[in-house]
């Protein structure tokens, strides 16, 4: 005569707690694997059709910045951000009309120039004038200056 699986579940759970056995085995506790095996991320950024990583940095001297054509100052926004390890950054902008592009440090947007990448959004700055943009923030217009 068979038993009821109700029964020999019983059955298994009295035998280990008489035996002091572990009913199962424990659970190992997860661990990220090394920072290294991300590099592909950064090599093939997620916010680029073309999923490739921007050209590399170059220190050099400051140069002046090419003039850019202006973009409408209600459709800019911050869409993402992408620091590595070393601390090169760069953020994607999208304007209204749906055009996307990468800027980085130094490089002006609507006549703002960008201070500061972080993994929060961006640092702003025009003449005495600071502003910060977090991620999906909207860029703001250059404030007036000050009549005298």
């Amino acid at each position: 005569m068979k038993r009821p699986m109700i029964s020999r579940v019983l059955a298994r759970v009295a035998a280990s707690a008489l035996l002091g056995l572990p009913l199962c085995t424990p659970a190992t506790a997860f661990e990220l694997p090394p920072r290294d095996t991300f590099d592909a991320m950064v090599q093939r950024p997620l916010f680029f059709p073309s999923r490739r990583a921007a050209p590399a940095m170059v220190e050099s001297a400051p140069t002046a910045a090419p003039a850019l054509a202006p973009v409408p100052a209600e459709g800019t926004r911050v869409i993402g951000v992408a620091v590595d390890r070393q601390g090169r950054a760069i953020a994607v902008l999208r304007a209204a009309a749906g055009s996307e592009r990468r800027v980085s440090v130094g490089d002006r947007v609507q006549g703002w120039t960008i201070d500061g990448i972080g993994r929060s959004g961006l640092t702003l700055s025009v003449n005495d004038q600071r502003a910060t943009v977090p991620v999906l923030g909207l860029v703001p217009p250059i404030p007036d200056k000050p009549v005298n």
